[in-house]
């Protein structure tokens, strides 16, 4: 059976001039301590929103929302609030059950003061065939009297009345209350969808203007060629557009729905059997394929998660349910371009989606090469690039090559720690990078005070293949000289077979403490001979954090530690930072 993230079950509350519908949530933007305030501020978000509303909390306070939105509707709407930066970054969620009497826009309900669609509606010209209608072969005359029209509509039930208001809605006739009460705003827009559509502007639709309107809504998805699929193989019943997408293949815990012209959009039913911990682990899974991008909400419960992403070229959901020892769910692929028939397409399938018994069996793979690069026959996220870092603090701070850094829309530290440059436009050599989340690194880099002498051994950590390894790997080398080719003395000139990944890694001396940090030597205008490398010595990224007041741990020794103790502590203070491009 289909189940909703949200579970909230809200009376209905009759207010002093507005009834909140029981099902309606609300994205409250902010509040304002004052009505003139709040009237104001709504008035200015009504010029970039739909649907903005300004209600009396009490106490003096008021406050601005948008909505209403069904359960269904509000964690997509918010979302994408919040990632087109339209609302404040504390805008939350709300059941609206604090919201007294609206004080904007006045009055109940309210309409469009025109008799002309919005500017946003999208039939806005009006539509001359759908689904067996042509509109003007139909004989007026043998539509039912207004006494007619409003018998039929007295025998529909609140499902019904909401329907017709989310088509007057969605056709940019309405922007009240999905409530299923015909107000004077729904009557208002209902005499501009007749007006549109040449019918007499009672307020009342006829049984034949409600079925034109309907189909007009649905209209948006026909071509799409919704069919209500029955997988035995799933156990997941569910409505997918299969006028664009044809059945691929199976590649456990997903059955793969493809586009039939080789388009962005996808489909994929989720299924599986499984605990919490393997629901936990798909969840984590799934967010390393490229088709689920990480700009968008995450969301873990105990027996299901959602998970939304967008980038340039595909905006991606994904939700998953946990029932009886069976993980079930769907994930949509739609191309950015089409945002209206996608929340229309996401809002079928969710209503459709309902499970039975069985999951897919897992030997249905068996046979198939798995590649490094793919999960469940998909692509794997790939960075732009990857390389290495040194934890330098006890806070996850991790110290990195600077360069090429500034085209990265994202940047990461292993495992999925979204960081920041601290010093972005600072000229060091080296960048800064602070993790978003707690991360507990395994060891914090020591900083040598005492610098390498000419032919001293030394080792780099690094991540040479740019994360195809799960740990970094160790070479050995020798210090050739105390200054960089070009004569600057806080650099120091290796031979050490180092690779790509290693950029930005330690380099330690045989006490184990950190000498420099490996840059990119390709970075330069000349290629240098096979393994000659540079790195910034330890005493320039010491005095550098210092004058950012960022105190690191040094170390004078001179020690000599083994080879395995050696390696082990260059490891754990190693890490990799990968770059993402959207």
């Amino acid at each position: 059976m289909w189940r909703q993230i949200f579970s909230v079950i809200i009376g209905a509350i009759l207010l002093p001039t507005f009834l909140l519908a029981d099902d309606s949530l609300w994205v409250q933007i902010e509040a304002q301590p004052s009505l003139l305030e709040a009237e104001d501020r709504a008035r200015k978000y009504a010029v970039r929103l739909p649907n903005v509303h300004a209600f009396s909390l009490g106490s003096g306070w008021y406050a601005i929302a948008v909505g209403p939105f069904t359960q269904d509707e509000i964690e997509l709407e918010y979302q994408n609030l919040r990632n087109t930066l339209e609302i404040p970054f504390d805008s939350f969620i709300s059941t609206g059950d604090n919201f007294r009497q609206k004080i904007w826009p006045s009055g109940p309900e309210t309409a469009e003061s025109t008799d002309t669609p919005s500017a946003t509606n999208i039939f806005s010209q009006t539509v001359e065939k759908i689904e067996g209608y042509d509109l003007s072969a139909i004989d007026r005359s043998e539509d039912e009297t207004l006494d007619q029209a409003r018998k039929s509509e007295s025998i529909l039930d609140r499902s019904a009345k909401k329907e017709l208001q989310r088509a007057l809605q969605w056709a940019g006739y309405y922007s009240s209350s999905i409530d299923g009460m015909f107000g004077t705003g729904t009557r208002n827009s209902m005499k501009q969808w007749q007006n549109a559509n040449q019918f007499p502007a009672t307020g009342v639709l006829s049984t034949l203007q409600r079925n034109i309107l309907i189909m007009q809504y649905d209209y948006i998805l026909t071509e799409l060629g919704i069919e209500k699929i029955t997988d035995l193989q799933t156990g997941v019943v569910i409505n997918l557009p299969m006028g664009v997408l044809e059945f691929s293949h199976y590649d456990p815990p997903l059955a793969h729905f493809k586009a039939i012209d080789g388009g962005p959009q996808a489909a994929y039913v989720i299924s599986q059997k499984g605990d919490r911990a393997a629901l936990r682990a798909l969840y984590r899974a799934l967010q390393t394929l490229s088709l689920l991008p990480p700009d968008g909400s995450r969301k873990l419960l105990d027996d299901s998660f959602s998970i939304s992403g967008q980038n340039s070229q595909i905006t991606s959901f994904a939700q998953a349910f946990l029932s009886q020892g069976e993980i079930k769910g769907y994930i949509l692929v739609w191309p950015v371009a089409d945002d209206i028939r996608r929340k229309r397409l996401l809002g079928n399938i969710k209503n459709s989606f309902e499970t039975i018994s069985g999951a897919l069996d897992p030997t249905l793979a068996d046979g198939k090469t798995q590649e490094i690069d793919a999960l469940f026959g998909l692509e794997l996220r790939q960075p732009l690039f990857s390389r290495s870092g040194i934890f330098a603090t006890d806070e996850g701070y991790v110290i990195t090559d600077a360069a090429a850094l500034e085209q990265c829309d994202e940047i990461t530290i292993r495992p999925n720690f979204k960081a920041k440059i601290l010093n972005p436009d600072n000229e060091a050599d080296f960048a800064i990078l602070a993790p978003e989340g707690r991360l507990v690194p395994l060891s914090v880099a020591q900083f040598a005070r005492m610098p390498l002498g000419i032919n001293d051994q030394v080792i780099s950590a690094g991540y040479s293949y740019q994360g195809r390894l799960d740990l970094p790997s160790i070479t050995k080398g020798t210090a050739d000289e105390m200054r960089g080719l070009e004569g600057r003395e806080d650099i120091i000139r290796l031979s050490i077979p180092a690779m790509k990944g290693d950029v930005g890694g330690p380099i330690l001396n045989q006490s184990g403490a950190v000498s420099g940090l490996l840059l990119d030597s390709s970075a330069g205008p000349r290629s240098l001979p096979k393994n000659v490398h540079l790195a910034l010595n330890s005493q320039e990224i010491i005095d550098q954090l210092a004058s950012l007041g960022i105190f690191v741990q040094t170390y004078s020794g001179q020690n000599p530690i083994e080879d395995v103790l050696l390696a082990k502590h260059a490891r754990s203070i190693t890490a990799l930072v990968n770059c993402w491009k959207d």
